[in-house]
């Protein structure tokens, strides 16, 4: 299951304006993907995370540049130095902030991939959707015929799409009236895709 997970986030790199890694040799020299990252987090194998994104995206053919947010500074995020950027969250509950990244991020018009927890409500509304926290639940991912039961979590939000999106993998609470949302979610060239916890740990 981890595998075909890993296959979804392939699914929704090329689904992000047909594909990162369909550059030619010279688009690909100048234009790179900034991998933006909130914090290692051991306790969720931050470190194996970052590095299968790197490596996801290299085997894509896509040239990376990775910024911790603490040390980004404004005015780095744009369309002439990037094709596109990726925001990957370790440790959602620490919150951490970076008004200028915010800020470039938003008005960033190449492609965008958010990884993890802390999907600002400026992202939801560029994927079409609604933030729903969710509390106290065990959700189940379904992707491509099979199952998963994943780590019980105390609050999460998950995205309610609405429109013409595409989606990959289903999140369906073990209370049935709260509804299904999808794991993973392409407008676009804005895009997320859940980490939650330890479920993803990329290994190749």
């Amino acid at each position: 299951m981890k595998k075909r997970l890993i296959l979804g986030l392939l699914v929704l790199v090329a689904c992000l304006g047909m594909g990162w890694g369909q550059t030619s040799p010279a688009i690909a020299a100048s234009k790179r993907v900034l991998i933006v990252y909130d914090a290692i987090n051991p306790t969720v194998d931050g470190q194996k995370k970052l590095a299968g994104l790197q490596q996801i995206l290299a085997s894509a053919g896509v040239a990376t540049q990775t910024e911790r947010l603490s040390d980004y500074h404004a005015g780095q995020l744009t369309t002439k130095a990037y094709a596109g950027v990726v925001t990957l969250i370790n440790w959602p509950q620490g919150d951490l902030k970076n008004a200028a990244f915010t800020r470039d991020r938003a008005a960033f018009t190449g492609k965008k991939l958010h990884i993890g927890q802390g999907l600002s409500a400026v992202e939801a509304h560029e994927l079409h959707a609604v933030r729903r926290n969710v509390y106290h639940q065990q959700l189940i991912l379904s992707a491509e015929g099979q199952q998963q039961l994943l780590p019980f979590s105390e609050d999460i939000t998950l995205l309610k799409t609405q429109g013409k999106t595409h989606r990959y993998g289903t999140l369906r609470p073990q209370n049935q009236g709260i509804g299904h949302y999808p794991y993973g979610t392409v407008v676009g060239q804005r895009g997320i895709y859940r980490t939650l916890r330890r479920v993803v740990s990329v290994r190749f």
